[in-house]
């Protein structure tokens, strides 16, 4: 039943379409349906016509209603791609628009600054473009374009503009402010360094400018700059007026002739200053380079001005004496002045490579006689540097040479000239003395020579021709104190003497010497004699006890020093790796010799191997202070194995042996002294020396002053450099070294009763307490 209800549905459904379908056919057609055949009577639809829409007028070129030129700077920008595309495209024209109208407005726009104002404006556009809006679009759908139209408000982007202008003007002004200040100050790094700061900072100002005036359409007599215009050329004057006018001008040390091969005696000064219209503003801290430029040698080459603009360098070596004029040039050390700034500031400061003064100086220096070996060369230019080194600073003392004697055949000979005309040959290129050449008479002595020549110092010396050479003694003495200032010797190999100075040597002409020349003759003896093997060793170091402080504990350290005033306490330190009978002499400056150890006070003399004995030590009835007279004193110690000396020592009249000058037994008792170890070959004994120099109390100076320094090898001349000994004296004050031992190490007094128990190793009588060293 359902299906043929289903079936008589559908079937009604059709019959109503069928209907309708009909009635429109017929009531569509006039007529009816005859009237669809007709052919003079055609019937057409109605066709619509295409809508036409017009384009905005800012697509078309003009102005745009909402947004007039007079407030707004537009681009209008299309794409064939997106919206997006049209937007970057009107933002592109806006900006060829900005920046076409800001080149034609540059004023300081030039060729050779193109690429940097171009990438300036480049910059500047881009900046601008920070305040563009897009505030229209449209899309032309017959053309399938899409349009964008960007605007730019010129108040807002003016704004922006003037407050970065205000920025940079009041910046550069900064720069320039503090320039000045440094300039005027003679720091021109600090000056250098803000006025290219400027001139870097003023490339920008321009564009700025220029693009307020495209931005807000004002004229420059309209722009409200700073208080002052700053341009580029400021800073480029400022910079020129310190390039240009930069100055090395000579204080000193021009034209000397260099009669020493030490070199030049005074250093090579200059001054670094800024030329102001007249007024000089020294300069500190520029960095001035020195070098030879004619010539060869070694000098402080890398200096620096100090705060006065002075800058100095010293001459260490002088390597070619042939050339007779030399030049050395100091120059503004281009490369490390210019390190301190970028680059790109390079060219402005290229004037600074030119700055620069010379120094002239002549060689004009005593020659050898061309026989003479490099190492007797070497060896009297020693010599000759031991003897000044005493000489106290100041003035131009008159030095004279008087001699040497031959103490092997106690005469002048022939060879004394030889040694007396190649010591000053040497001594004439020592600093600030000037050297007489005398001949002493034969019946006068050598003070008396000195006295009638006006001498302020005179040396005269011995020597010694033995079987591995020839050694030279000589010392220098003040000539009105006769005091003995200092004391060389040195040792020349024999094969080092050339032939022709051989043969004076050997040749044996006489002459008598006077009893004071034999006496000094017998004490360089001594002082020098060592024996040709020695059987053991000895040492013998001058010091002093210095109390210490350590929290709240004192102690006492035992110091070295080889300097003293007058008044001041010694100690010697001695030490013998055998057991062995010590004596200890003190040469004075005058000649006297005293016998320090033994004495009345302290007879027993024997030193047990390997113990450090101080003398005096504090349990000692007596002590050494130092009394003078004033120069050079020269310790020897001999210790003999057998306790034996050519010279009995009476301590019933003093408690100290000493020999005398002037007597007839002094020079008996020096005779003998010096006759047993300057002849005695045996291995039974070891000798020490050492040297003090004394100074008044309040007189002292720095020694050493007017060395050479000097030194002959393979042809060629060395440099030895000269130090100070730091035990030295100044302005009354005296400054110790300390010397730091082992603190388990013991001190053992020498005591008064000479005991020797053989198992009591380090004492002398009885087993001491050790003391803490």
């Amino acid at each position: 039943m359902e299906l043929i209800f289903a079936m008589l549905n559908i079937k009604k459904t059709i019959q109503i379409i069928a209907g309708c379908v009909f009635v429109t056919l017929v009531s569509g057609c006039a007529g009816g349906i005859g009237g669809m055949f007709k052919k003079d009577e055609v019937n057409v639809l109605p066709i619509a016509k295409p809508l036409v829409v017009t384009p905005p007028d800012w697509v078309l070129g003009r102005e745009h209603p909402k947004y007039p030129l007079s407030q707004y700077i537009v681009g209008v920008g299309s794409s064939d791609k997106s919206s997006t595309s049209a937007k970057e495209s009107s933002r592109l024209e806006l900006a060829k628009s900005i920046k076409v109208k800001i080149e034609s407005r540059m004023e300081d726009y030039s060729s050779t600054e193109g690429t940097s104002i171009q990438s300036l404006i480049v910059t500047e556009v881009n900046t601008i473009l920070e305040g563009v809006e897009f505030k229209d679009g449209w899309y032309d759908s017959s053309k399938k374009i899409y349009y964008s139209f960007a605007a730019l408000n010129r108040t807002l982007a003016g704004s922006g503009i003037k407050s970065r202008i205000k920025e940079t003007e009041s910046l550069l002004e900064k720069y320039l402010r503090q320039g000045n200040e440094a300039e005027e100050k003679g720091d021109v790094v600090r000056a250098l360094f803000n006025y290219l700061n400027g001139y870097h900072k003023t490339t920008g100002l321009p564009s700025l400018r220029s693009s307020l005036r495209v931005i807000t359409h004002e004229t420059q007599s309209e722009q409200p700059w700073g208080v002052q215009n700053i341009s580029k050329s400021t800073f480029l004057g400022k910079i020129n007026g310190i390039t240009q006018n930069l100055r090395l001008n000579v204080i000193s040390g021009d034209n000397q002739v260099v009669k020493t091969y030490k070199g030049i005696s005074k250093p090579l000064v200059a001054e670094v200053y800024l030329d102001k219209s007249g007024r000089k503003i020294p300069l500190s801290n520029i960095p001035v380079l020195f070098r030879f430029e004619k010539g060869e040698g070694q000098l402080e080459s890398e200096r620096v001005s100090d705060t006065n603009g002075r800058v100095q360098s010293t001459i260490h070596k002088i390597d070619n004496f042939d050339r007779k004029h030399h030049v050395i040039a100091a120059k503004l050390n281009y490369e490390i002045f210019t390190s301190n700034f970028e680059p790109s500031s390079k060219n402005l400061l290229s004037p600074l490579n030119h700055v620069k003064v010379v120094f002239n100086y002549t060689i004009d220096t005593p020659k050898w006689a061309s026989n003479k070996s490099q190492a007797w060369k070497s060896g009297i230019t020693d010599l000759v540097n031991q003897v000044v080194q005493n000489i106290p600073p100041g003035g131009n003392p008159l030095v004279g040479v008087t001699g040497f004697r031959d103490l092997r055949h106690d005469k002048i000979a022939k060879f004394n000239e030889v040694l007396k005309e190649d010591f000053e040959t040497v001594l004439v290129q020592a600093q600030s003395l000037i050297v007489k050449s005398i001949v002493k008479p034969e019946e006068k002595t050598h003070e008396e020579t000195a006295k009638e020549e006006n001498l302020t110092f005179y040396v005269h010396g011995s020597y010694r021709l033995e079987k591995k050479g020839i050694e030279i003694r000589a010392k220098l003495i003040e000539t009105q104190s006769q005091h003995i200032l200092s004391f060389g010797n040195i040792l020349i190999d024999r094969s080092e003497i050339n032939s022709e100075d051989l043969a004076f040597l050997t040749s044996h002409e006489k002459q008598l010497a006077s009893p004071g020349e034999t006496y000094d003759a017998n004490v360089e003896n001594l002082f020098v004699s060592k024996p040709e093997v020695p059987a053991f060793n000895l040492t013998v170091v001058p010091g002093f006890y210095k109390n210490t402080q350590a929290g709240k504990v004192w102690t006492k350290v035992w110091t070295t020093k080889n300097e003293y005033q007058i008044g001041e306490n010694i100690v010697f330190r001695v030490e013998s790796n055998k057991d062995a009978f010590l004596t200890l002499w003190d040469i004075h400056s005058n000649g006297e010799i005293d016998l320090l150890f033994p004495n009345g006070y302290h007879k027993e003399n024997l030193i047990r191997a390997g113990v450090t004995y101080d003398i005096p030590a504090s349990n000692f009835k007596f002590k050494f202070d130092v009394q003078g007279p004033a120069g050079l004193e020269r310790i020897k110690a001999i210790a003999t194995l057998s306790g034996k000396m050519p010279l009995d020592f009476d301590y019933s009249h003093q408690k100290f042996f000493s020999i005398k000058p002037t007597s007839s037994r002094g020079a008996r008792d020096i005779e003998v002294l010096a006759n047993e170890f300057s002849t005695n070959k045996s291995s039974d004994w070891a000798e020490a020396s050492s040297k003090i120099h004394i100074f008044e109390r309040g007189k002292v100076y720095y020694r050493g002053s007017r060395n050479l320094s000097v030194n002959f090898k393979n042809g060629k001349t060395y440099y030895r450099s000269m130090s100070r000994d730091p035990d030295t004296f100044k302005n009354g004050k005296t400054y110790y070294r300390t010397m730091s031992r082992d603190p388990d190490c013991k001190k053992v007094p020498i005591v008064k009763k000479p005991g020797k128990p053989k198992d009591m190793k380090g004492t002398l009588g009885k087993d001491p307490k050790g003391e803490k060293c």
